[in-house]
């Protein structure tokens, strides 16, 4: 259902009066002030991280549903919740463009993708286990489903207008978005549950039994291929020359597009932390030779330890002033991207997902548990 313009002190009230006309409409919205009232936010904490507040947006949230994908560009972000209704919040006010309930809320969501689609123009590609809804970004309307041949069982990777998919009976499959169906498929006979990476104009992938495979992004031949002695339980990463992988035989790889272990770094147990890599750094919570749990910095390239943290654990996802920014379980804390000490260590209770909109020095847009999108921008 798509729900024209409406100012934002009324849009709550529009979305709570729907009702179950048809499968795809969600349950009414949680109301704005119960979203306000579950998420207080410190501002001086977010001072200390270096940001202030800019705007609060309030995409259709069902109730009881959580915000699953916030997806920021320059213009607009992109959100669906897992009730399956997708808004778009314009990106300078925070104002609900529009929302659009397009499944019934037990279908499983893999990604949310902006898309420049060649004839169809800018989209919002809503991708499911079993097909993929295309939604003018502009006006919120359905275009087209295409449905997938194959159960996905990732997100997707893209290269031009092919998506690259992981499926649960252990084949990659590539979907032409522009022709709407499948073009290739590469069985590796063991399931697949985390992303491919492109890497070098290929695709690399990861099978849970830690098959390696890289890919033609466009014809899915087999370019090169290599075995580890575990899967994965995290996404691989990338520093744009190779495949990171943190594995759960205990070691991090660096795996170049022909298959080659570029450096192997041994951790004393498995990384079940998402790791990341930026500016020619990997970063990953391990546990070292001495039992010692920390964030480990290496060199993406040669695999040389920078610096060890001890008893930090998560996942850094930004940069800011020269100091990294790294998500744990109770909220943020800083380190010196030099060094790893530790700076500040701030609680952000009522947080649930934090998304930058660039690697350094960018905007923060953070989805509150109870259905908030706040932006925050780097303090001058």
């Amino acid at each position: 259902m798509n729900r024209t313009l409406l100012p934002l002190v009324t849009l709550s009230l529009f979305l709570g009066g729907c009702t179950g006309i048809t499968p795809n409409i969600a349950p009414p919205a949680s109301s704005m002030q119960s979203r306000v009232d579950g998420f207080p936010i410190d501002d001086a904490a977010w001072a200390k991280l270096g940001y202030r507040r800019d705007w609060t947006g309030f995409p259709f949230v069902s109730g009881g549903a959580t915000l699953t994908f916030v997806r920021p560009a320059s213009d607009l972000i992109a959100v669906q919740e897992s009730g399956s209704t997708v808004s778009i919040l314009d990106a300078q006010n925070g104002r609900v463009r529009w929302s659009n309930t397009i499944a019934g809320p037990l279908t499983r969501y893999v990604d949310l993708v902006r898309y420049q689609d060649p004839v169809r123009g800018d989209v919002v590609l809503a991708c499911s286990d079993s097909d993929i809804r295309i939604l003018n970004a502009q006006t919120g309307n359905l275009i087209t489903t295409q449905n997938l041949e194959r159960v996905a069982s990732s997100a997707p990777v893209f290269a031009d207008d092919m998506a690259s998919f992981g499926s649960p009976a252990g084949e990659y499959f590539g979907h032409n978005v522009s022709r709407g169906f499948r073009e290739w498929g590469f069985g590796t006979g063991n399931s697949i549950d985390t992303q491919p990476i492109l890497v070098g104009g290929v695709v690399g992938m990861v099978t849970q039994n830690g098959s390696v495979v890289f890919l033609d992004p466009y014809g899915g031949g087999a370019q090169s291929r290599a075995r580890l002695f575990a899967g994965l339980s995290v996404n691989p990463v990338t520093d744009g020359a190779s495949m990171i992988v943190a594995s759960l035989d205990q070691s991090i790889y660096a795996i170049s597009p022909s298959a080659n272990i570029v450096w192997q770094y041994r951790t004393s147990a498995q990384i079940n932390v998402q790791p990341s890599c930026m500016q020619g750094r990997v970063y990953a919570t391990i546990t070292d030779g001495n039992n010692d749990s920390g964030l480990i910095c290496l060199d993406s390239a040669t695999g040389k330890k920078l610096w060890f943290a001890k008893g930090i654990s998560g996942t850094v996802f930004a940069s800011r002033a020269g100091s990294l920014l790294v998500r744990t379980t109770d909220g943020v804390v800083t380190l010196d991207a030099k060094r790893g000490d530790l700076l500040e260590r701030i609680a952000l209770p009522g947080v649930h997902t934090i998304t930058p909109d660039a690697s350094a020095d960018g905007n923060l847009y953070v989805a509150s548990k109870t259905g908030l999108i706040v932006k925050f921008v780097p303090k001058q």
